[in-house]
């Protein structure tokens, strides 16, 4: 488990840290525990730490800048982690501490990720029924655009937000 922790923690991007989210991946899938483990060691943090640099134009790849379908490969592959890693609610609270709620916002809105859009959606609407700092005026507009194979995200995210929204409001 260090091994991966280092790895994943690496500042650059190199062969070593793409193989290790494939792993990453395949032992969140295969084990409750395994999440609940990997989420107690900070690897929630990592992920989206891993997210944010690709997500970031200036980040420097130690072997040169990765090609589109290896890009689109290792977000997808991240987000897979993501997903498995919130399927544990104490990993929910490490999520919203790294930001990983305003991270999946900037995906939502950031045309060159559209492949993942689905996944932040989804990823979004499982932080904002949990975690209470995640607030209304986070969530632009913009993710309002239905996509039919999300749309069931975009439904349960509004629901969670309105529900919110109600409850701040009452307490006025």
């Amino acid at each position: 488990m260090e091994w991966v922790l280092k790895a994943l923690g690496a500042p650059k991007w190199n062969e070593l840290k793409e193989y290790v989210v494939g792993l990453l991946d395949t032992l969140l899938m295969s084990s409750e525990e395994n999440r609940l483990r990997f989420g107690e060691s900070g690897v929630v943090t990592l992920v989206v730490n891993a997210l944010a640099s690709l997500e970031s134009p200036n980040e420097e790849l130690e072997e040169g800048p990765l090609d589109y379908d290896d890009e689109e490969y290792l977000v997808e592959t991240l987000f897979s982690c993501l997903l498995f890693l919130l399927e544990c609610p104490v990993n929910i609270r490490s999520f919203a501490d790294a930001e990983g709620v305003q991270l999946m916002i900037r995906f939502i809105q950031q045309e060159e990720f559209g492949y993942c859009y689905g996944s932040a959606i989804a990823a979004l609407d499982i932080a904002v029924k949990v975690c209470q700092s995640a607030s209304m005026d986070k969530i632009p507009p913009s993710i309002t655009h239905v996509k039919e194979k999300i749309e069931e995200h975009h439904v349960s995210l509004i629901a969670s937000l309105t529900s919110k929204a109600s409850k701040f409001y009452s307490l006025l």
